[in-house]
């Protein structure tokens, strides 16, 4: 696509989107509804190259996002975690001795979307430029140019950095000022801002069940549930469920609080898998059996190394020009 015109970008605007993710992808669905012209890269060679996440909530958007995108998108209820079992989405708490849970209904509907299928759909009749390295970007008054690591450039006269926290990780000057670091559109955006670590501890597992493991874990939720317990607790989610219906995928974090989780680098940086699994088993063993059990039917290497870092970012405003963020460039939680 060619660069637009200095003289006319203000009657022909054409959107940059750095970042392949559901953000950035639903970003460029919504433009391309409306007619606008956007080009969209993606750090990743291809869309498989690395785990966007397992599942995600969505509700009261639901709505808008149905008209946001063109009618070509497949409807979001095919990205259900569920399929092919027929059975709402629902998302309980446990703690206290007590229960409460949210669950869909035709008043209030709630998709739990598998990511991959979710992000896969976005990806309908877009043309993403993959394995695009961001080197450098440069902005004026009316047009903003980035430079990748291979040479080449676009030129468009707004940039969307949906590129997550660490996503373009690359040295690069940014001018006027230089700054030496990893370029995320953030970065060159605020470079004095800091993600803060947050006080907690994190280890991640993944498992797969077979029929009647699967059937334990419906009964407790269907789509994802907290086990919570004094100083930490157990989410577990479903990521997706087997096309025989005779087992699923599940994933689950381990949270807990340590003040020294705010200095990093905290020990699960650097330990090793069964060191982490011997902690999550320990440390739930204070839990009821019917929520520990998710723990002890994962296997030491399906534990993720290293674990879901939590950190925050409060951004009071975004400097006015023809940069701007959106969703994890913003504020994250990021794999660290």
């Amino acid at each position: 696509m060619p660069p637009p015109s200095s003289t006319n970008a203000d009657d022909n605007i054409h959107v940059l989107i750095l970042g392949a993710g559901l953000g950035g992808l639903t970003l460029a669905q919504s433009l391309r509804r409306k007619g606008v012209s956007v080009e969209i890269f993606e750090r990743d060679e291809s869309m498989g190259s690395r785990s966007g996440g397992w599942a995600i909530s969505i509700h009261t958007i639901l709505e808008r996002l149905k008209h946001s995108v063109p009618q070509d998108v497949p409807p979001i209820q095919e990205a259900n975690h569920l399929l092919p079992l027929d059975l709402p989405a629902q998302l309980c708490f446990y703690g206290g001795g007590g229960k409460a849970f949210v669950q869909s209904s035709p008043e209030q509907p709630v998709v739990r979307a598998n990511r991959r299928r979710l992000r896969e759909m976005l990806t309908s009749n877009l043309d993403i430029q993959w394995n695009r390295s961001v080197s450098r970007i440069e902005q004026d008054e009316k047009l903003v140019k980035i430079e990748f690591a291979d040479g080449s450039n676009a030129v468009g006269n707004v940039l969307v950095g949906a590129d997550g926290a660490n996503s373009f990780g690359k040295p690069c000057v940014f001018l006027p000022s230089p700054v030496a670091d990893l370029i995320t559109v953030r970065k060159t955006l605020l470079p004095s801002t800091k993600l803060a670590t947050l006080p907690a501890g994190t280890i991640n597992g993944e498992v797969s069940l077979n029929n009647d493991q699967f059937q334990k874990q419906l009964e407790l939720a269907h789509s994802a549930y907290v086990a919570a317990a004094e100083g930490y607790h157990l989410y577990v989610g479903l990521s997706e469920v087997l096309a025989d219906r005779l087992g699923a995928r599940y994933y689950w974090y381990l949270n807990f609080y340590d003040p020294e989780a705010g200095n990093e680098p905290y020990w699960t940086a650097t330990a090793d898998k069964q060191d982490m699994y011997d902690y999550a088993v320990k440390k739930t063993q204070t839990l009821e059996p019917r929520f520990s059990e998710i723990v002890g039917l994962t296997k030491p290497s399906d534990i993720i190394a290293p674990p879901i870092v939590f950190r925050d970012l409060l951004l009071h405003e975004i400097p006015q020009g023809r940069i701007t963020l959106l969703g994890d460039a913003v504020s994250c939680n990021s794999l660290s």
